[in-house]
């Protein structure tokens, strides 16, 4: 795996002035989602979001798992985009006009977006890893005059995808008359289940992709498709696909460890060099059971580490609730002791 994260998980703070490893455009359910994932990972990710959404227009969200009172639709998205940042993706607030596919034949446009401090997510600040970024085969214009390379484009709107014409791509929609007038549509058919299209680097998630147009399943989707990217962007690193495949993000406790688990992740490189025919060298072997070691350390937490993430989320969660409903809380609280 390629990236080292350490216990307390920082957002990561890209300097690369080639873009961005992925571009991901809406920032509803699924684009957030999808964003956690893959900044986690390691990948310089930027989510631009400023057209209409169905959960803008949601009057309240009654039906997500883990809100048992429900949560009003300003609050969640709060919450969604400020996980999102914290995991390292870099949000402006824009709207997307064009994304086309860059001209081999042309230099760098001189008014490529850059990664910088300004708009960016909070957390501490770290490297991305750089070597191995394929080079930017995307340009995504915007409305505010930004132009930003990219080699991966992650489609999470659902309604408006006429920025997509510039692609030239004529399989991806679909026609049908209403009211005596053609319109063209985004086909679904062009998505496969993890989220990929024929068209290299370009992603699909949420409605748009076919999937029902509920916000939890939308965010689940979001997360299907960022698992994805990651796998496609650590092949493009030289991973063997067993191995890019085989990534994971979840945290594990400390004490479950298998004391056995060093060898295990020799094992497992040795499988997947093996099952693709590639390079199965001692020094290989070694390079990539060393990153899945360090990528494996990162995912194990102590029990004190546990109990700080859990006053952290707490907190966290206390800066989106509305002070007045806190205060009324615990007054309710003195009173009935």
């Amino acid at each position: 795996m390629p990236i080292e994260r350490t216990a307390s998980d920082p957002g990561i703070e890209s300097s690369d002035s080639d873009g961005y490893d992925a571009v991901i455009v809406g920032g509803g359910v699924s684009g957030p989602s999808a964003g956690i994932f893959t900044a986690r990972a390691g990948m310089s990710t930027c989510i631009l979001d400023r057209g209409p959404s169905s959960l803008a227009r949601c009057a309240y969200l009654a039906n997500y798992l883990g809100f048992p009172g429900g949560i009003d639709v300003s609050t969640f998205r709060a919450l969604c985009r400020a996980h999102a940042a914290t995991a390292g993706c870099r949000y402006l607030t824009d709207m997307v006009l064009e994304v086309r596919r860059k001209d081999p034949g042309d230099g760098r446009d001189s008014n490529a977006e850059e990664p910088s401090s300004d708009d960016s997510k909070g957390g501490d600040e770290d490297e991305v890893r750089a070597e191995g970024r394929a080079s930017g085969s995307f340009v995504v214009e915007s409305q505010d005059g930004r132009t930003i390379e990219t080699p991966r484009v992650l489609i999470a709107t659902k309604d408006d995808t006429s920025y997509l014409e510039a692609l030239g791509e004529g399989a991806m929609f679909t026609e049908a008359s209403h009211g005596g007038e053609t319109h063209r549509y985004f086909d679904p058919e062009y998505v496969d289940q993890e989220g990929r299209t024929p068209t290299a680097g370009l992603y699909v998630a949420g409605p748009l992709a076919g999937c029902p147009d509920q916000a939890i399943v939308s965010a689940g989707h979001g997360a299907r498709v960022g698992f994805a990217v990651i796998a496609d962007w650590l092949e493009d690193r030289g991973y063997p696909p067993a191995l890019a495949r085989g990534y994971w993000d979840w945290l594990s406790k400390e004490e479950s460890r298998d004391e056995n688990w060093k060898a295990h992740a020799r094992a497992f490189v040795e499988r997947a060099l093996d099952e693709n025919d590639e390079d199965a060298s001692e020094g290989r072997i070694e390079e990539l059971t060393a990153e899945l070691q360090a990528h494996t350390d990162a995912l194990f937490v102590r029990s004190e580490e546990v109990e700080r993430r859990r006053r952290e989320g707490h907190r966290r969660l206390l800066e989106h609730i509305d002070d007045r409903v806190i205060k009324a809380y615990l007054d309710e609280r003195e009173s009935d002791e």
